[in-house]
């Protein structure tokens, strides 16, 4: 998916133009593991406590098992050991990858939302949505804080722009009164952004950004959040711009960045899981943070 952005010198990006004919995140998301691997020497390094930060650079080494993991699929039942990184300890953490990039529609990308949060494996539910989008030819990445309702222009490739009842409290803003204008995630993007940096190279650009570009990147976040109100839900989904590029090295850059930052949201919901049982049951927090979040990649065009 593309987005528009403010910055009136830059362009607005429609993937289904010629100048980008190659969707980078989608490329990142259909390259990604069934399960979230062990983290990198570089990942461990880069997250490690001052003290341990400063013996490797002493020339101590970090534990990389070097296992090398097939594209995830809908049905996988691989496993992998816990992982500790930050000093939190992670369960298996799968990863579903959307079979196929979305077609940048407004109705059929609010159409298709509901079926990201069926059940799955024996009627599962997939605890944390991860959506990805091309952001255009910024050298940054930004992870999007919140998503608008309204104010949507731009034609999608039907050269239609969202057009929904008053009544329909799902799309539109909340035209109705039963949501507002914008929606914002349920998860901690501030802790998130800080572990997703802590986990990467020091000269990665990533940013914390509210305005996702009222296209379709935007739309679909709504729609994701817009859903779980409706269903009572916890709002665990976020959204991940990536730049244009689509060179090899971009891509490989990308596919890091996306792992570490699922390992970032991992981290982040376990240890306020624990937390929160443990406030509840007096410390007892390891049944509630043990249960694997499974991450899932609904990743759009």
């Amino acid at each position: 998916m593309g987005s528009q952005v403010d910055d009136t010198r830059e362009l607005v990006v429609l993937p289904f133009r010629s100048q980008w004919p190659v969707n980078p995140s989608w490329e990142i998301a259909k390259s990604l593991p069934s399960h979230l691997p062990a983290p990198s020497a570089s990942s461990a390094s880069s997250s490690a406590s001052p003290d341990k930060q400063e013996q490797n650079e002493n020339g101590d080494d970090n534990d990389n098992d070097g296992d090398d993991f097939v594209n995830g699929r809908r049905g996988r039942s691989t496993t992998t050991a816990k992982t500790e990184v930050n000093s939190v300890v992670l369960p298996p953490v799968r990863i579903l990858v959307h079979p196929e990039p979305l077609r940048v529609c407004y109705k059929y990308v609010h159409d298709v939302v509901p079926s990201f949060y069926d059940g799955y494996d024996n009627g599962r539910e997939v605890d944390i949505v991860l959506h990805m989008g091309m952001s255009g030819p910024r050298p940054f990445y930004q992870l999007e804080r919140r998503a608008h309702g309204r104010g949507y222009k731009i034609p999608d490739v039907d050269g239609q722009t969202p057009d929904y009842d008053d009544d329909d409290d799902e799309g539109g803003g909340g035209e109705d009164g039963s949501l507002p204008d914008t929606l914002v995630s349920g998860l901690d993007i501030e802790d998130v952004h800080r572990r997703w940096t802590a986990l990467c190279s020091k000269d990665m650009d990533l940013r914390i950004s509210d305005n996702a570009g009222r296209f379709l990147c935007d739309w679909i976040y709504w729609c994701s959040l817009a859903h779980l109100v409706k269903a009572h839900r916890p709002r665990k989904v976020c959204f991940f711009h990536v730049p244009a590029s689509a060179s090899e090295s971009a891509l490989a850059q990308g596919r890091e960045l996306a792992l570490n930052l699922i390992r970032a949201i991992a981290e982040s919901e376990t240890e306020a899981s624990a937390e929160r049982a443990g406030k509840r049951d007096g410390g007892d927090a390891e049944a509630e943070a043990g249960r694997p979040p499974g991450v899932a990649f609904k990743n759009g065009q």
